[in-house]
């Protein structure tokens, strides 16, 4: 186990010592990478800070400071060196959004607990099961973008990627022992080749919950309110919830208030954004009035044949995960279990070429998958 008493942190916002420390990582076989952002505190969100560990050293890179730092392009996308996330997605979708990153080779603890059945994979929960080691909760929601950090920010910032390397190791002994090293593999490439950058601040209306019971003028209004808001965090340098709601958008669509008093009805939305911002919801309502209704999302129009299929292949994968002891969607991903029911494979041949990037899946299960529509080809 790693004493952080006993590894040197180092602080890296100058390019000379950032050149330094890319010329030590670039030697190890394995590093563990997190990252801070701050998106609860700002209307773009950025990566505020990068840690970097080894197996003797804990780098906190500053990319508030540092100019370029497209070096680590080559860390990142090597095929010998292993990446150690937890919960990968989201820290590879900020350093792509921000910085065009790739990647390869990566190695993702929260993937590993869930291809062993562990049934509480957070990072904290983890480390206190595997080792004892309970973490400080205290900055999970702190903005990483002031500066400078305190002491206690960055022994927790350091502490998130400290003990990746470790965990890693235990978790790799428990997959080679239960046989699921190879699984595990083809998740970790799964979600580097489907992990996209992320988007701040789209406007998505179909994202929120609830629109699909609106009638159409309701969803005009409610396009029309979240275009006031995105204004609003804009100018605010705020995300969009800590300027208004969703549920609070949600209640004036529904209700197509023409008066500010008509507002204070309404449960979700407080008096102080009524006294700031009730000219604009109202203007927002009235101009939906004019605009043309959003179209709605083809992908909520799924038809009978299809959920059918897909109830069929959802059931197949809970009795497969349960005897398996894993959830479901390690037997198959979600979104591969979509496309097979929307396609209705007609080949062993065709449903090898909806799951070839699950190649595994495939000799495993890709039998057992085409005898689940074999009714439906006879007919």
């Amino acid at each position: 186990m790693f004493d952080p008493e006993k590894t040197e942190l180092v602080w890296i916002d100058e390019q000379a010592r950032f050149k330094e420390m890319l010329l030590q990582i670039m030697k190890q076989p394995v590093v563990a990478i997190d990252t801070e952002s701050n998106s609860l505190y700002a209307y773009q969100e950025q990566v505020c800070l990068i840690q970097i560990s080894t197996v003797d050293k804990d780098y906190l890179v500053d990319p508030l400071a540092l100019k370029d730092l497209s070096e680590l392009s080559g860390l990142f996308e090597s095929p010998e060196i292993e990446k150690v996330f937890h919960a990968a997605e989201y820290d590879l979708m900020c350093l792509m959004r921000d910085y065009g990153f790739r990647f390869n080779n990566i190695f993702d603890t929260m993937l590993a607990g869930r291809a062993l059945g562990i049934s509480s994979i957070g990072l904290g929960s983890m480390l206190e099961s595997q080792f004892g080691i309970i973490l400080e909760k205290r900055f999970q929601r702190a903005n990483w973008g002031v500066r400078p950090l305190s002491q206690e920010m960055l022994t927790y910032a350091r502490l998130d990627s400290h003990y990746l390397i470790p965990l890693r190791n235990a978790l790799l002994e428990q997959l080679i022992k239960l046989n699921r090293l190879e699984l595990f593999r083809e998740d970790c490439n799964y979600l580097i080749k489907h992990t996209k950058p992320m988007q701040n601040n789209v406007i998505d209306l179909w994202r929120i919950p609830g629109v699909n019971d609106l009638k159409p003028k309701h969803l005009s209004a409610l396009y029309q309110l979240l275009i006031f808001r995105d204004t609003l965090a804009k100018s605010q340098n705020k995300p969009h919830f800590k300027v208004i709601s969703n549920q609070a958008l949600l209640e004036i669509a529904q209700t197509l208030p023409k008066y500010p008093e008509e507002l204070t009805l309404l449960p979700s939305v407080a008096k102080s954004q009524i006294s700031r911002y009730a000219k604009g919801l109202l203007q927002a309502v009235k101009q939906a009035q004019k605009a043309n209704t959003p179209p709605r999302n083809g992908n909520h129009r799924i038809s009978e044949s299809v959920m059918i299929r897909k109830e069929r292949l959802m059931q197949w994968r809970k009795m497969a995960g349960f005897r398996m002891g894993v959830p479901s969607d390690v037997v198959l991903p979600k979104d591969v279990l979509s496309v097979i029911a929307e396609a209705n494979p007609q080949t062993m041949e065709e449903l090898q070429t909806i799951m070839k990037d699950v190649p595994l899946r495939f000799l495993k299960y890709g039998e057992a998958i085409f005898r689940l529509f074999e009714s439906d080809r006879k007919q």
